[in-house]
C-alpha cells in the first residue's frame, strides 16, 4: 500500500500540495486485513466507508460525488481534483468543471478505459499502469508484470 500511495502523491505533485486524500469502499464488506487498513491510515489516506443497500451498488459514487461538490465549496478560489476511477458516471461531475478555468482535474485510469468520455472531461490523465510500472494486456484486460520496482 505505501508504494501505490507513495507513487500516486508523486504523479500528481506537479498539480500542487495534496490537501485530502480519500479512498471509498464498503469496508465491512470487503475483506481488508487489519494491518493494510491501518498502513493506509498512518499514510494519511482517509477510509470513507460506504455502506451498500440490497440491489444497490453506487453509495460509494454517491458520496464521492457529494464530497467533491463540499471540497469545490470550500476551496471556491480554486484547487485541483484527482479521481482514480475509470467509472463514466463522473463524466458529467468533471465536465461542469472544464467551464470553471480555475480548477484542474486530472483522472487516473486503467489503459482500457483511456478513450472513455470521462478521460475525455480532464485536463490531465495518468495511466494507472504507467504510474505503477506495470504493462497492459489487451488480450486479457488485465495488468500485468512489473516492469520496475517501486521504492
Amino acid at each position: 500500500a505505501k508504494k501505490v500511495v507513495q507513487q500516486i502523491k508523486s504523479s500528481l505533485q506537479p498539480f500542487g500540495n495534496s490537501e485530502k486524500f480519500c479512498a471509498y469502499g464498503n469496508i465491512a464488506t470487503n475483506k481488508f486485513a487489519v494491518d493494510k487498513l491501518t498502513e493506509l491510515h498512518r499514510l494519511g489516506v482517509q477510509l470513507i466507508h460506504c455502506p451498500q443497500q440490497a440491489g444497490k451498488t453506487d453509495a460509494a459514487d454517491r458520496v464521492m460525488v457529494v464530497d467533491a461538490m463540499n471540497f469545490l465549496l470550500r476551496n471556491s478560489e480554486g484547487a485541483t481534483i484527482c479521481l482514480i476511477s475509470g467509472d463514466n458516471d463522473f463524466a458529467y461531475l468533471l465536465a461542469s468543471l472544464m467551464d470553471a478555468p480555475k480548477w484542474t482535474t486530472v483522472v487516473i485510469a486503467r489503459h482500457a478505459v483511456r478513450q472513455s468520455t470521462l478521460n475525455e472531461n480532464a485536463d490531465a490523465n495518468i495511466v494507472w499502469e504507467d504510474l505503477l510500472g506495470t504493462e497492459y494486456d489487451a488480450k486479457s484486460d488485465k495488468t500485468c508484470k512489473s516492469k520496475r520496482n517501486m521504492k
